[in-house]
């Protein structure tokens, strides 16, 4: 990844800027019962006009039984629009649930990011990632949840050429120690596995993917992974 001044950046015959990305923060909270969160001052990563910020987050628990959603983002003040987003609706009584939205925030390098519920949430991992060069829709999205021992959850995505895609993985367990995953690579540095109470909260992404219909994107959990719910989105180039 060159960045979003790097030369990889510029057009050339008229090509399309290649897209590129940045972890550039995460916020962990073992929260009680809380419809709101907010990491004040995260890292935006470099201003340019091309940038936007992913938001990709993920609670291991609600209280009380029932459903329970992100219904909303904001990013330095801009409201960020849903791109996935699946909630538990089985197994314990607990709703869990992950996502991820996108913002169009082309100046500043920090700001505040705040995710709203639908209903009150326990332990909750956000992670804050700069593209640039990317579709603000979605070019496709995959889904998924469960509940066992050594869980796997996986989906199918279409990737576009030169395409981006992202996912992220949260569940709620003492014995869950951590993630391996299949088609995308593991998040680093402040992309990495992060623990929020009883919850562990991963996230997996690449760039300059080749065409590909139908791509497997998986996560396995080592240890037993409760009210698990997996969310995922490949973007096409601007």
């Amino acid at each position: 990844m060159s960045g979003p001044f790097g030369s990889s950046n510029f057009f050339i015959g008229g090509a399309k800027v290649p897209i590129t990305f940045e972890y550039t923060a995460n916020y962990s909270e073992a929260a009680q019962n809380t419809t709101e969160v907010t990491d004040s001052g995260a890292a935006l990563g470099t201003a340019a006009a091309n940038r936007q910020i992913l938001v990709a987050a993920s609670s291991g628990r609600a209280s009380g039984s029932g459903t329970s959603l992100i219904t909303g983002v904001t990013v330095a003040g801009v409201t960020a629009t849903e791109l996935a987003q699946t909630n538990r609706t089985g197994g314990n009584p607990y709703r869990a649930c992950s996502a991820i939205y996108i913002a169009t925030v082309p100046t500043g390098t920090t700001g505040d990011v705040v995710v709203t519920w639908s209903a009150g949430q326990y332990d909750i991992v956000i992670y804050t990632i700069a593209i640039y060069g990317a579709a603000s829709t979605a070019f496709d999205t995959g889904t998924a949840q469960g509940q066992a021992s050594g869980l796997v959850l996986s989906d199918t995505v279409n990737i576009p050429a030169n395409g981006f895609a992202i996912a992220v993985v949260g569940g709620s367990s003492g014995s869950l120690s951590n993630y391996t995953w299949v088609g995308l690579t593991e998040g680093s540095g402040t992309g990495a596995e992060v623990q929020a109470g009883s919850t562990r909260v991963g996230v997996a992404a690449d760039t300059d993917m080749s065409a590909e219909t139908g791509r497997t994107i998986q996560s396995t959990a080592t240890g037993t992974q409760n009210d698990a719910t997996w969310a995922a989105v490949s973007l096409e180039q601007a």
